[in-house]
Parts: C-alpha cells; structure tokens; sequence
C-alpha cells in the first residue's frame, strides 16, 4: 500500500481500507474469543469430571466404613428376637444369610 501511495483514489481507498481493518479485526477477535470459549470449556468439563470422580470415591469409602462399622458391632441375638418376638435362631440364621 505504501508503495502505491500516488495511485490511490483518497476518498474510495480509504474507506475501504478502514472498512477492510474493522472487518479483520471483527474477525481476528471472533476467533480468538472462540477458541478461548473452547478451551475454558474443555477446563470446565475436565473439573466437572474430576469432581464426579471424588464423589464416586467418597461414596465408596463412607459405605465401606459403615459397612466395616456395622460388621464390628456385636449380636444381640436375643435382644433382637425379644424384640420382634421370633425365636433366636431365626435371628442366628438370618444374620449368617446377610453377612
């Protein structure tokens, strides 16, 4: 452009010249707010999926906690069976089947 300074025609060559720069500046930042949108998104997922995991993680160890605290408890055989007036080798055997 600079070059060819003497041939242009003032009025046409620099309004299409600005018109030109706005649109490849509208352009040039389209694109980058696009791809930083991408990437924030693929951040946010890779969180989400971690959080998921955590609670997956968490989940898992608070039942086997109480899992490991319901095994530690002692029977009452007879407490139980007074309780639900059945005999206590109901209760003996019903416990033996779920453990």
């Amino acid at each position: 452009m600079w070059n060819t300074k003497n041939n242009f025609n003032l009025k046409q060559s620099i309004s299409g010249y600005l018109y030109k720069t706005a649109y490849y500046t509208f352009i040039d930042n389209y694109r980058k707010h696009k791809q930083e949108t991408k990437m924030l998104d693929g951040l946010a997922y890779k969180k989400k999926m971690e959080l998921v995991y955590e609670d997956i993680d968490l989940k898992e160890d608070r039942l086997k906690k109480i899992s490991d605290a319901i095994d530690e408890l002692p029977i009452k055989c007879q407490e139980i069976a007074d309780t639900l007036n059945i005999s206590i080798k109901t209760v003996e055997a019903q416990i033996a089947k779920n453990r």
